[in-house]
């Protein structure tokens, strides 16, 4: 299935860029039971434990880099009543079933020459030292763009022009990869070619017609 939610108004464009956001689609929860059992084990259903952690108004503000990770940590601990220990179990059960796909990630930097590749991901302060140190994504990648470094987050169209600028391409040349539906549109609405993630298989499907 094409997946692809880009308004083609351009297709004698050449792609010079493809940009991937990160979480849900190159760090993806595969595995659901380390999360399932830590919500269990606090009274809550796995969508609760999600919510407690990302939507909060700090997590907010930590996506927007206004707090530090480590204080959107901290409101957690004192949340569940968790002293330093317990938090390091709660953050090894909250990420145990997380995955980077290395593969994708192979994948990816083997399009360089072709085209230029970059990351655009809504991700807290600690992001760009784990995307670097832990990930080796400066292998694969020309460039990142992480909202909490730049005070905006998708789908704001700011932070895709802050992305454009960086790569030096224009929206109409670059093919952007996302898992949510929202984000794409919002690229797409000033001109790049939206790829709305759904497996590996099929987003390399999908960019390589791009391409083509």
């Amino acid at each position: 299935m094409n997946n692809n939610l880009a308004d083609r108004t351009a297709p004698n464009v050449r792609v010079r860029a493809v940009v991937f956001d990160v979480g849900g689609v190159l760090l993806r929860t595969d595995a659901h039971e380390p999360r399932r059992k830590l919500a269990e084990s606090l009274g809550l259903s796995e969508a609760q434990l999600h919510d407690a952690v990302f939507e909060s108004p700090l997590a907010r503000s930590a996506t927007l880099g206004t707090v530090r990770e480590e204080t959107l940590w901290a409101d957690v601990a004192r949340r569940f009543n968790l002293d330093a220990v317990r938090l390091a179990d709660f953050q090894a059960g909250f990420w145990g079933g997380d995955v980077f796909d290395v593969e994708f990630m192979a994948w990816i930097g083997a399009l360089r020459p072709r085209v230029t590749t970059g990351l655009l991901s809504n991700a807290w302060s600690g992001a760009r030292e784990t995307f670097i140190n832990r990930f080796g994504c400066y292998r694969y990648v020309d460039g990142m763009v992480i909202s909490a470094e730049e005070g905006v987050a998708k789908p704001d169209s700011e932070i895709y022009r802050i992305c454009l600028r960086r790569m030096g391409v224009a929206a109409a040349e670059t093919v952007f990869v996302d898992d949510f539906a929202r984000n794409i549109e919002a690229g797409n609405r000033l001109g790049m070619r939206g790829i709305l993630f759904t497996s590996r298989a099929q987003a390399i499907a999908d960019i390589e017609a791009a391409l083509a």
